[in-house]
């Protein structure tokens, strides 16, 4: 399925709404392995999360100054906690797009 994704796309209406829940998955999940966290990228969501549980709001500005291109990626909601997207939101550094 992974080497025939180009043409399953193009034959997606074929398929059970089943499998089209499964061909997206896939599809996402390959999307989202090339833009893969890299160990430095994982640290600095770490230490954000763990901001955002102490509530220490200096620790989380100086983590989002030092960081801006990682929190600009759309993928980065997955990796956060509630605590630091409600804190995020809040400071205006993530959208609320839900």
């Amino acid at each position: 399925m992974e080497n025939n994704i180009e043409l399953i796309s193009e034959n997606r209406h074929l398929l059970r709404s089943n499998a089209r829940l499964l061909f997206e998955i896939l599809k996402n999940n390959t999307q989202s392995v090339i833009n893969s966290l890299s160990r430095k990228e994982m640290n600095v969501i770490y230490s954000i999360n763990s901001y955002a549980t102490k509530f220490d709001i200096r620790g989380l500005k100086l983590s989002v100054k030092n960081n801006p291109e990682l929190l600009v990626r759309k993928d980065i909601e997955y990796y956060l906690n509630e605590d630091a997207k409600t804190l995020l939101t809040g400071l205006s550094v993530l959208n609320n797009s839900k």
